[in-house]
């Protein structure tokens, strides 16, 4: 260490880099017994073995790419040369005499090491990984834990990036563009961004404290607003103070660009690359919303929103625009109305008089892996109880218990049957009508909960087909977003009608759809084997009909020829695997395959017992009172409590999981 002090002193515009390593700790934060590296040898042979890795290099890898690290644990015993990038946050050693003032700025979580180093990369300083020491941050990554430092108000810090980062500009004639710091930009204005301002204000900024005498108070930074108290008042009052209230609505304006699903097919790639075109910008979240109702206030699909009147939807699109370069904006709405029956009639009718200009991006993505992606985001994240002793969904009570084959072999069975019989003529592949799309999902596993009625794209698309020209509509695959970039870049602004970007701009936008893509896909990985047998031979029998759907629409289906799942029909057909898994002979007779689903449905969840009898209220007229007298009958027994405390199924929750839902509930 005195040497490296020598050399800081000697050299102050260089900055010596210390590569930081992430060792994970067991569920009491300790380290496992050897692997506490106080030497480069005992790191080396924790790195070989796979016990150790950089910094936080699965969860930010750009934090500590400076670090050099594979060329360091390659043993080089001379100064490594590094150069800044943006993002990265390495542990230095510096000479005070040219490092900057530490920005204290940055309140709350994010961006304040990350603020030191641009400065200090602006002020010209020269980055050298030292070949001598090394740091570990034993509390990263701890076993049976998520990452110990994701932060549940991540947007503090970066509330305050655009004002450094302009301070900055204007001192040294400084500045980095980054993709992704240009997506956080757009995310950030619009949760905290006044309505009539396009950048938020720092937090730190638009809060007064003060210290010592005046009686200081305690403030807890977070991203719906700033709790305060007075330390030398009663510790149980507090109030809210927002860091900038929404202004009174000046006008009204609406949205031209949907992004209309599907949920889970990768619309957050297409929103990415929307967020950093010109001229494009997301509704604002209305104050006492979350920061994410503004891109997606699902206004004409859900009926309590759309209850709220066409004022409360416009809301989101009034004041200043979250975008740069243009005068003439274009708002989004990235709500996701493709499943919705009615959703494309609603928008016509409500916006009709900008129908003309109206445009829609659709993402589609193989349907036995949306089934697998759905369930995943449904069921595997925990709910956590409230203070009142209830469950923030009532979903997850019925999850608890069940798996994923037999939920999409009941599906499968109770749609397929509720197809055929809505079909004419009986052949191989299904025919469904939105008549018999609307009816049969809603009947045999219900809107919100059906995890394969999602993937029934053909009735869903003839829907808006029918309401809008096919040529307001785009449709986008998955994978030609990963595949295809480019391509898929250049079709959307054909679309919108805006020139196709050049140079750094258009390859930043292009890897951010492509990024996006990659990240949505490695969300299928892990699915059974029996329930993905079983859902591809379902939607094999409606390939046909989908591709007859896209024709219409004027598509060109040989960009989509990579797309097995959209061809599936066209393959040898194959018969569903046994529940064991051995392999059978092929069979097309539809009759024989409905039966064997049946009995596969029957085989996974076999020995429940439905009600008999509903209570359907209404809420507040007595029906409680009615059901206490009912509870009194010796031959009426009402569901009994399961893992969480039950509540009466409204809408479409009874179907959440299928008639097996009920198991933990009705079972004596």
């Amino acid at each position: 260490m005195p040497q490296l002090v020598r050399t800081v002193e000697a050299q102050p515009h260089v900055g010596l880099v210390l590569p930081a390593f992430d060792v994970p700790t067991l569920n009491n934060g300790t380290f496992p017994p050897g692997t506490i590296p106080l030497s480069r040898v005992e790191l080396s042979r924790l790195w070989k073995s796979g016990r150790t890795e950089a910094f936080a290099a699965r969860q930010y890898p750009m934090g500590h790419a400076c670090d050099e690290t594979t060329a360091w644990m390659a043993g080089r015993k001379e100064m490594i040369p590094t150069s800044y990038r943006f993002g990265c946050e390495p542990y230095l050693l510096v000479s005070r005499r040219f490092a900057p003032r530490y920005d204290e700025s940055f309140v709350g979580y994010g961006k304040d090491r990350v603020a030191f180093t641009y400065e200090l990369a602006a002020r010209g300083v020269s980055l050298r990984v030292q070949p001598h020491l090394f740091l570990v941050h034993y509390t990263t990554v701890q076993r049976g834990k998520k990452y110990g430092h994701a932060p549940s108000d991540w947007m503090l810090g970066e509330t305050c990036w655009p004002e450094f980062r302009e301070r900055i500009r204007k001192r040294y004639n400084y500045q980095i563009e980054s993709c992704a710091q240009m997506l956080t930009d757009q995310q950030v204005a619009r949760a905290h961004a006044l309505n009539n301002e396009t950048m938020p204000r720092c937090v730190s900024a638009s809060e007064s404290l003060c210290v010592g005498a005046c009686g200081p108070e305690v403030a807890f930074f977070g991203t719906s607003g700033t709790t305060r108290r007075n330390a030398a008042k009663d510790r149980s009052h507090s109030r809210l103070v927002t860091a900038g209230p929404h202004q009174t609505l000046p006008r009204l304006n609406e949205p031209t660009v949907f992004v209309l699903g599907c949920d889970g097919c990768g619309t957050v790639a297409v929103k990415s690359y929307l967020d950093l075109l010109s001229g494009f910008s997301f509704g604002r979240r209305i104050e006492g919303e979350r920061w994410w109702d503004g891109e997606s206030p699902q206004y004409f699909s859900q009926e309590d929103r759309y209850a709220r009147g066409d004022a409360w939807y416009r809301a989101h699109y009034s004041g200043s625009p979250i975008t740069t370069g243009t005068s003439n904006t274009s708002w989004i709405d990235a709500s996701s109305y493709l499943s919705s029956p009615f959703a494309a009639a609603r928008i016509k009718a409500r916006l009709a008089a900008h129908a003309l200009h109206h445009r829609f991006l659709l993402v589609l993505r193989d349907p036995a892996e949306l089934a697998w992606v759905l369930w995943q985001r449904r069921s595997v994240v925990p709910r956590r109880e409230s203070a009142y002793g209830t469950i923030d969904s009532v979903l997850h009570g019925y999850f608890e218990g069940h798996n994923f084959t037999s939920k999409v072999a009941r599906e499968v069975s109770a749609l397929t049957q509720c197809f055929r019989a809505n079909q004419k003529q009986v052949s191989f592949n299904l025919v469904v009508s939105i008549d018999a799309w609307t009816k049969c999902v809603a009947t045999a596993c219900g809107w919100d909960g059906c995890v394969v009625g999602a993937g029934l794209f053909s009735p869903q698309i003839r829907t808006w087909r029918l309401v809008y020209p096919s040529a307001q509509i785009s449709v986008f695959t998955l994978n030609e977003l990963r595949e295809q970039s480019g391509g898929a870049a250049n079709r959307i602004h054909r679309l919108l009608a805006v020139p196709s970007q050049a140079g750094w701009a258009h390859a930043c936008s292009a890897q951010t759809l492509q990024r996006m893509a990659v990240a949505v896909t490695r969300e299928a990985s892990g699915s059974p084997k029996v329930a993905m047998d079983v859902l591809q031979s379902f939607f094999s029998r409606l390939s046909q009909q989908l591709r007859d759907e896209l024709v219409l629409m004027g598509e060109d289906l040989s960009r989509w020829s990579s797309d097995n799942w959209l061809w599936a029909d066209e393959m040898p057909r194959q018969r569903m695997d046994e529940a064991d898994g051995e392999a059978t002979a092929p069979i097309d007779d539809p009759g024989r395959s409905a039966a064997r689903l049946q009995e596969l449905a029957v085989a996974l969840g076999e020995g429940y017992i439905l009600p008999k009898l509903y209570l359907l209220g209404c809420e507040k007229c007595g029906s409680t009172s009615l059901a206490f007298a009912l509870s009194r009958h010796p031959q009426m027994r009402f569901a009994r409590r399961a893992a969480s405390r039950l509540h009466v199924p409204t809408a479409t929750r009874p179907f959440a999981t299928s008639p097996a839902a009920w198991q933990a509930h009705t079972g004596w």
